[in-house]
């Protein structure tokens, strides 16, 4: 009897999934943007608008890069080095020897 009742709840879970599927299958080719709440659209239109004049701001801003053909940037030097990748640890981990080989 135990087995009878899996079988049937694996069955019924599995059209159930087979369901969920096939609903969120159909459900994404009719995807639309129809809002209607007037508050959500009123609500973007005001982002909008925020952006758009964030926008303008950053339009206004005019850099001046003449710093970088000053002859005291012009003779900056750099002082970095290159670090240079290096084998580490062992060979094979799992062979037991606890000196690198490769040394």
């Amino acid at each position: 009897m135990a087995s009878i009742l899996k079988n049937i709840l694996v069955l019924l879970s599995l059209l159930f999934v087979l369901a969920f599927g096939y609903y969120l299958y159909v459900q994404k080719g009719s995807a639309s943007l129809d809002v209607g709440n007037n508050q959500v659209s009123l609500d973007v239109q005001a982002e909008a608008a925020d952006f758009l004049v964030k926008l303008a701001e950053l339009k206004g801003i005019n850099l001046d890069n003449s710093i970088f053909m000053d002859p005291r940037f012009m003779y900056l030097v750099e002082y970095s080095t290159v670090v240079e990748p290096e084998l580490f640890g062992l060979e094979n981990p799992f062979s037991g020897d606890t000196e690198d080989s490769r040394n």
